[in-house]
């Protein structure tokens, strides 16, 4: 466990993929809403401690990953099947590197990254595949609860 510490004290950028981790199939107004307050309060405890954050995703651009420009993230990666190139970029040009990664994600897509990620996490409905390669399965899935539990970790861990 104390391993796991020390990996978490590196992290200076938390990067989310999008659907299946932020987002189910259509998101309600009601949930988009939900999950704008919900992330910058999260984004807002990351950049108490120094921590940039963001999104990559595959998906192609939509109104509602633009609905959470306003929660603080400070990148927004969209239409992206080459994750480990676009999070390779950010951490270039925040001169970082994959040990400072905390990257979340659910799909076949997200392995490379997962791989190389300093800290890579899963929520419980990632795929079996997903699941063998990252540090974490969360107990929990849905962006209410891995939101609620992600920030009960950083608020933890003094980086």
């Amino acid at each position: 466990m104390s391993e796991l510490v020390e990996k978490f004290k590196k992290v200076k950028i938390v990067i989310f993929d999008f659907d299946g981790v932020l987002v189910d199939d259509n998101p309600t107004t009601e949930e988009i809403i939900k999950l704008r307050k919900l992330l910058g309060g999260f984004v807002s405890i990351l950049k108490s401690k120094e921590i940039i954050s963001g999104i990559i995703t595959a998906g192609n651009e939509n109104k509602t990953i633009y609905e959470l420009e306003d929660t603080g993230l400070d990148y927004i990666e969209t239409a992206s099947m080459d994750k480990v190139g676009r999070a390779e970029k950010i951490l270039l040009a925040n001169h970082l590197e994959y040990e400072n990664l905390f990257f979340i994600g659910d799909g076949i897509l997200d392995i490379p990254l997962l791989q190389k990620a300093g800290v890579s996490v899963a929520p419980s409905n990632a795929r079996r595949e997903v699941k063998r390669y990252v540090d974490i399965v969360l107990k929990v899935s849905g962006a209410e609860n891995i939101i609620t539990e992600l920030s009960t970790i950083f608020k933890a861990i003094d980086n």
